[in-house]
């Protein structure tokens, strides 16, 4: 009796180490399948940014211009086009992004004469589909501005 029990026993500790090494296992398997996210979403986080400034390049090469380094761009227009009776700038929005701003883009300036900022003018676009402009003016209620300058520049909502 005594030998069955010590036998009993052994197996039972071979049973319980073999669970123990299968668990040791898993666990290592799910830490190396954890490492593997992390280095691919680092990969990609990586290339992204990299496409990002190739593009950004790109854009800037063609005097489009972001604020936030965003997919969101903007270009200032001949100056001549203007319909306001103050002085303004003529903007074109974009977006790159391939969702577009569905909800539209917030665009706000300031405009300085010297280094003082004399005035500022806010807008907010229609909706922007990939690649679409939007166009408008930014006007300086002061007519004194001779520079501008844009602070903000970003897709509405979510």
């Amino acid at each position: 009796m005594a030998a069955e029990q010590a036998e009993d026993e052994a197996w039972q500790a071979k049973l319980d180490a073999m669970k123990a090494e299968e668990t040791q296992k898993a666990q290592k398997a799910k830490q190396r399948e954890a490492e593997y996210a992390q280095t691919q979403a680092e990969m990609d986080a990586a290339a992204e940014q990299k496409r990002k400034d190739a593009v950004q390049q790109q854009m800037n090469e063609q005097d489009w211009w972001t604020v936030e380094n965003n997919d969101v761009y903007y270009q200032f227009l001949d100056e001549g086009q203007c319909s306001s009776s103050y002085n303004c700038v003529v903007v074109s929005v974009t977006s790159i992004g391939q969702s577009g701003c569905p909800r539209g883009a917030y665009i706000s300036a300031r405009f300085l004469s010297g280094d003082v900022v004399i005035s500022d003018d806010n807008h907010i676009t229609p909706t922007i589909r990939f690649e679409e402009q939007t166009v408008f003016e930014l006007i300086d209620t002061s007519n004194s501005g001779d520079k501008v300058e844009v602070t903000e520049l970003h897709c509405l909502g979510g």
